[in-house]
């Protein structure tokens, strides 16, 4: 019985810190990032979007990309940001 407790109470505290975690990685902003073939930035090869709570991608990821953030929509306000 003592062992059960003992690894529920680590069950829950793994639990807890994992969605801590998961909670901290969301963005401040929703944002699309295009990725293109070059540095001219003429040929779109792929897209990655984050939202506040969920994300999709298509296509190739490349090292050349603009993100643009959508700041009229934050994902969370913090005390110190309003």
């Amino acid at each position: 019985m003592k062992n059960i407790k003992s690894i529920a109470l680590a069950s829950t505290l793994i639990a807890g810190a994992i969605i801590s975690a998961v909670a901290f990685a969301q963005p401040k902003y929703p944002f699309t990032r295009t990725y293109y073939s070059d540095a001219s930035h003429t040929t779109i090869v792929g897209f990655y979007t984050q939202g506040c709570t969920s994300s999709g991608s298509s296509g190739q990821v490349t090292n050349y990309y603009e993100t643009i953030e959508d700041e009229s929509r934050p994902c969370w306000k913090r005390g110190w940001e309003e």
